[in-house]
């Protein structure tokens, strides 16, 4: 996570950029009706520092061009080969609030808006291997189709083991009709209200650029969110339980295989302008359709 320098050490310009952030910051809270105080750590430096684009995917080396379990795919539902697996389930610890840990957020990196450093340190255990959750990001439009269905956004939530080895467990999202973000079932109400903001915080510190170019890559505190109330929703809503699952990689650069895949059947909702506005700050930041090639692709209903 960057931080702006402190104010003792900036320019006149970077204190006026402060000032104007961390008050931008509270008008946007109270307006998104947020319950929960924010700390912007916006950086005042343009994507730059990026090294790939969604509009030059041919250009993305290694396994990108090379590889032969490559995603996203178009998931063939109707053939795909059923195969009973485990229902999932996660684990949690609670984290050392003494051990100076990340503490949980939501940013923009200039790709994709994710949320990290969740509050406890939470594990899923996959045909006898421990994977714990790093972060889960949104990619507008969905990248996997099913039956050339496309969704309007997919959440990935991405997996680590101790021997290095990658899971993602793909989420659809359909944009909710009722567009209330406020909804009480919306196990992702916290993170839906925190985006509009955390977009407004970005906008304001890309204003406040010398060059005007690029947008400010930012982060926030995300409190009110509690990733265990996610998981538990998902386990008791047949998302953990009803699942396509293929080997495949990682969907940006270096695209690195051997990634077990899981893509829940049932998709959640999000808000119509909390999607505008995922659109408006991600672009669209989705990767083409891959060839399943010689995989097989199972499920567990």
């Amino acid at each position: 996570m960057q931080s702006i320098a402190s104010p003792t050490n900036a320019t006149p310009h970077r204190r006026r950029a402060i000032a104007a952030i961390a008050a931008a910051a509270a008008i946007a809270v109270t307006l998104a009706a947020c319950v929960f105080r924010t700390h912007v750590a916006a950086s005042l430096a343009s994507f730059s520092r990026l090294h790939f684009s969604y509009h030059e995917v041919d250009e993305w080396p290694g396994e990108c061009k090379l590889g032969k379990e490559q995603m996203p795919v178009d998931v063939p539902a109707k053939t795909a080969v059923f195969q009973p697996s485990q229902a999932l389930h996660w684990t949690f610890l609670p984290k050392d609030l003494s051990a100076n840990q990340e503490q949980q957020s939501l940013m923009f990196n200039g790709h994709t808006i994710q949320a990290q450093g969740f509050d406890y340190i939470t594990f899923l255990n996959y045909k006898g291997k421990n994977y714990e959750l790093l972060q889960f990001h949104f990619h507008t439009p969905s990248e996997n189709r099913v039956d050339g269905k496309a969704y309007a956004s997919e959440m990935h939530m991405v997996h680590k083991a101790s021997d290095g080895s990658l899971l993602v467990f793909g989420i659809f999202l359909e944009i909710d009709s009722d567009d209330d973000s406020s909804a009480p079932s919306s196990p992702l109400k916290p993170v839906f209200e925190a985006i509009p903001v955390l977009a407004h915080d970005i906008e304001l510190a890309s204003k406040q650029e010398k060059d005007g170019s690029g947008k400010a890559d930012a982060s926030m505190l995300l409190l009110g969110f509690n990733i265990r109330s996610l998981l538990k929703y998902l386990e008791d809503n047949s998302f953990s339980s009803r699942y396509y699952y293929l080997q495949g990689s990682l969907t940006t650069p270096p695209c690195t295989e051997h990634v077990q895949w899981l893509l829940a059947q049932r998709h959640l909702t999000i808000p119509g302008p909390v999607l505008s506005v995922m659109e408006e700050l991600e672009g669209e930041n989705s990767r083409i359709v891959q060839s399943i090639g010689q995989r097989v692709v199972y499920k567990s209903f």
